[in-house]
């Protein structure tokens, strides 16, 4: 598999964006998340709603192989609106969450809101999900492909 390069930048204020060979977004209206990639990189995101500052980005957890740089960050009227951190390595799976450690109970019924889970909790899919001991993102990708 061939390294793909992607940057992390803020949208107006309440989304993540993914751009490069990995597109995506998330939501993030007033509040910190935690954007999770295949391989064990976490990046911590938020928008600051600061006069100076707008959107900041910080790698909490540098995956094995893959490299970073803070590019210079988008402007708006001439003032910081977005930091943009570029990610570079087998990158091929994003997900975002409110906790470091990956999805809370309220987020797991968000996602499975719609599926009948029959008899199971959310708090044993989060139990679950955790104690797989494997890369969440990378199941799911190959499970698909």
């Amino acid at each position: 598999m061939e390294n793909k390069t992607i940057t992390i930048c803020g949208s107006s204020d309440d989304l993540i964006e993914i751009d490069g060979d990995l597109c995506d977004e998330f939501n993030a209206y007033h509040c910190w998340k935690y954007v999770h990639f295949n391989g064990g990189t976490i990046v911590k995101a938020g928008y600051a709603q600061m006069p100076d500052k707008g959107w900041v980005f910080e790698v909490v957890q540098l995956g094995e192989g893959i490299t970073m740089a803070m590019l210079d960050p988008e402007l708006e009227d001439g003032e910081h609106f977005s930091d943009r951190l570029q990610l570079c390595g087998q990158i091929y799976a994003a997900a975002c969450w409110r906790n470091i450690d990956g999805p809370s109970d309220d987020e797991i019924k968000e996602h499975f809101e719609d599926l009948r889970t029959y008899g199971y909790t959310a708090a044993k899919l989060r139990e679950a999900f955790m104690l797989l001991n494997i890369d969440p993102l990378n199941s799911l990708v190959n499970a698909t492909t």
